[in-house]
């Protein structure tokens, strides 16, 4: 196994020998198999394990983790949760629950971590049970690919392997694992596709699950190509903002100019919804995709809420909106003159060159006072540059055309006296002034990311 691993991985460029690899360890005999092989690779580790709280065994289950993790010199990082209190109180499925709870805590582990991979222990045998599943939900391309080898600092390395073979792996090294008795349950979706309806696919025809196998990797093939002429297509459509703050305002809404929309091609046109609406974390469903393709190929007006209300797409005389209607959470930093601040995409840093422009402040403020990077609160106020009289924050957002949504976002700089500047909108005159014990600092205002998204 260990050379077919080395080739896939190889293939598909999921690490490089100086990464390090956060690898989902439930004690199973897929993820024993996994941190074994990688472990022998010598590779970077941290085995991450997620007791669940689902069972009376939970706590053995650990043990028994931190026990192999620690044969095989592995760091052991683990967390508890009540999955059934998660799905509860969100009012999702176990399963959902369990996922994002995992993933949750992965995440937190490689963000204390950066540039590490999250690797994960799915086979062959999860992939196809997932596209089984997808397509009885409903599912087109992205659906029928079931489980992608690489998403964004997720990889999953044993997709080439059968769920026989991690087992056969783990008894030739002489690996114990865990057995989790949930696998045989079968009020649980996965369990029957497993237990019921993947053998009786295999029993169609010999080769049946390589088949399919061969199939998904088409379609993946495929996808790829189409996913690449959507963001050609949607980018061509896209209106792009002159304003100073657009990067900013990207964030909360993306227009697209209708003609060229009507003039796609209707698969493209499904995909540049369906990746509008994703680029706020909104998921469009069949029904939704459909009515939003034919209000544009009709010019019929039309708005609809993703169903995680994430995002709002509305279909008008001249153009596509895609939005997202929630204000940001306020906010409030200190502004450290000589590391700066960032928050949710955007950065303030020292710029020894900066100039002063909608974007840059040299910025004077009394020596022992603190500058902070908070949110717009109502009733802010301060005199601007050129002005000889005190103006609400308000109305110079008005005046500039800033919409609610960026002015929860865009931040106020401010010291003890209050806001000394707003990036993209106005500077305080006294920030100006040069007498008396003061301090000075450049500072720059810029995303946080210059990595394009939509």
């Amino acid at each position: 196994m260990i050379e077919r691993f080395r080739e896939f991985a190889a293939k598909h460029g999921l690490f490089a020998r100086n990464d390090k690899l956060i690898v989902g360890f439930s004690g199973g005999a897929d993820s024993t198999c996994l941190l074994h092989l990688l472990a022998c690779e010598r590779f970077d580790l941290i085995a991450a394990h997620l007791s669940h709280g689902q069972r009376e065994s939970a706590e053995n289950d650990l043990q028994f983790c931190a026990e192999f993790a620690e044969s095989l010199g592995v760091p052991f990082r683990f967390e508890r949760v009540s999955v059934p209190n998660i799905a509860a109180e969100r009012k999702i499925g176990i399963e959902e629950a369990g996922r994002e709870a995992r993933y949750a805590f992965f995440k937190k582990i490689a963000a204390e971590n950066p540039g590490s991979l999250i690797v994960t222990a799915h086979t062959a045998d999860d992939l196809v049970e997932t596209v089984f599943l997808n397509l009885a939900r409903g599912a087109g391309t992205n659906g029928m690919i079931g489980i992608p080898v690489v998403r964004g600092s997720i990889v999953r390395p044993l997709l080439f392997a059968r769920r026989s073979e991690t087992i056969e792996y783990c008894e030739r090294h002489n690996l114990a694992y865990l057995s989790d008795e949930c696998n045989q349950d079968r009020t649980f979706a996965r369990v029957r596709a497993r237990l019921e309806l993947v053998p009786a696919f295999e029993s169609l025809h010999p080769g049946a699950f390589e088949s399919l196998l061969r199939a998904v990797n088409i379609i993946r093939s495929d996808n790829e190509v189409l996913d690449g002429l959507t963001r050609l297509f949607l980018e061509a459509a896209r209106i792009r903002s002159n304003s100073p703050l657009a990067f900013l305002s990207e964030r909360v809404e993306n227009r697209y100019h209708l003609d060229r929309l009507a003039s796609t091609p209707l698969p493209i046109l499904r995909r540049i919804i369906r990746a509008a609406a994703k680029h706020f974390g909104a998921d469009l469903n069949y029904d939704q995709t459909f009515a939003l393709t034919h209000a544009i190929q009709t010019s019929s007006p039309i708005s609809i809420t993703s169903e995680s209300s994430r995002c709002v797409v509305e279909i008008g005389a001249r153009y596509m909106s895609v939005r997202n209607p929630a204000p940001a959470e306020p906010f409030d930093l200190p502004l450290d003159p000589h590391s700066g601040a960032a928050h949710d995409g955007w950065r303030i840093e020292p710029n020894a060159a900066a100039e002063n422009g909608l974007l840059s402040a040299r910025i004077h403020y009394q020596h022992g006072e603190r500058l902070r990077a908070r949110s717009y609160r109502p009733g802010d106020r301060m005199v601007p540059v050129g002005k000889t009289r005190e103006t609400k924050l308000k109305d110079l957002f008005d005046a500039n055309r800033i919409c609610r949504e960026i002015r929860s976002r865009v931040p106020v700089i401010a010291d003890d006296a209050g806001p000394i500047w707003v990036p993209g909108v106005a500077i305080a005159a006294r920030s100006r002034h040069e007498s008396g014990p003061e301090s000075a600092v450049c500072l720059q205002f810029r995303p946080e990311s210059t990595d394009s998204t939509v």
